[in-house]
């Protein structure tokens, strides 16, 4: 298969999306991290989602139980 086609290129967010699932970092972790990298705050907020492997849904509730 080649190593540029959409069904690769899935295969590899999956394994980088449960990679990060199982590195454990929490919404709040993650937020800290992106914040340290002064971006815009709907670009962070993306990024630390992304990051903790979780949905929007997902980070926010967390993020809100959280504190």
């Amino acid at each position: 298969m080649a190593r540029r086609s959409r069904s690769y290129q899935r295969r590899q967010e999956r394994r980088a999306t449960i990679g990060r699932k199982e590195a454990g970092l929490s919404a709040s972790e993650a937020l800290e991290i992106a914040d340290d990298l002064d971006l815009p705050d709907g670009a962070a907020y993306a990024l630390a989602a992304e990051m903790a492997g979780l949905d929007q849904d997902e980070f926010f509730d967390q993020l809100a139980t959280e504190r």
